[in-house]
């Protein structure tokens, strides 16, 4: 499983594609900052909070995730990983293990781009405590992880890279735009979920709150690498 994470990251290094969202994500951090707060009285740290929940550009975080795991089936390194011994379940978890921390990362270059853009322009404010700000960092930082391990799930179910982006994308838009805008308060099991949470990082969260937000995406998180090493245990590969 270590000579699979190397190559992983690796892979990840080396992506121009990742480091092309990366900037895109800084541009639009920096550009809706200047345009949406600028001029006026919005404070960095108010655009902080204004954007951390933010899942408006998620669906690019779901086309690099399948992009990333799909174009091993595609070139056939998990065909070849299966064959020379590694377990299927080292094969879904180091996949996992780097690129969803990646798109997460990418989601917080979005906000921290408008946060400081505003700043510099506007002052940073006391809307937050840097205690608070690095809390919902965290915590929205899981939740991405969480959103795009359905992503996840779905490349290895489908196991082709342009059927799963169109999947993929099809149910983050269903779950992070439609549902929670028909559901919302009213469904007591998708109110619980990282897809509803997450709009709640829109505003300073009390400690039960952020303690129930982090509960509800680590077992998520761990439910759905199970259900995918279980899906995937089951797959045939051709």
């Amino acid at each position: 499983m270590y000579n699979q994470l190397k190559i992983e990251f690796y892979k990840l290094k080396t992506s121009i594609m990742y480091y092309l969202m990366l900037v895109l994500f800084a541009v639009i951090g920096v550009s809706y900052g200047i345009i949406k707060f600028v001029p006026g009285d919005i404070s960095g740290g108010q655009g902080f909070i204004n954007t951390i929940g933010d899942t408006s550009f998620i669906f690019i975080l779901t086309l690099f995730v399948c992009y990333f795991v799909g174009s091993d089936f595609s070139n056939r390194t998990i065909h070849n990983d299966i064959k020379i011994g590694y377990s299927r379940l080292s094969v879904v978890l180091t996949r996992g293990i780097v690129v969803l921390p990646a798109v997460a990362l990418s989601h917080l270059v979005y906000v921290f781009s408008t946060a400081v853009s505003v700043g510099i322009i506007n002052g940073l404010g006391t809307e937050m405590s840097i205690q608070s700000m690095i809390a919902q960092s965290v915590l929205v930082f899981i939740q991405i992880m969480t959103i795009q391990s359905f992503s996840l799930l779905i490349m290895f179910l489908c196991k082709k890279s342009s059927l799963g982006m169109v999947l993929s994308v099809c149910f983050t838009f269903l779950t992070c735009n439609i549902l929670r805008n028909f559901l919302g308060e009213e469904n007591f099991l998708f109110k619980i979920t990282s897809f509803y949470r997450i709009m709640m990082d829109f505003q300073s969260l009390t400690t039960n709150e952020i303690l129930l937000s982090f509960t509800s995406a680590i077992v998520t998180l761990i439910i759905i690498f199970c259900v995918t090493h279980i899906a995937f245990r089951k797959a045939e590969l051709k």
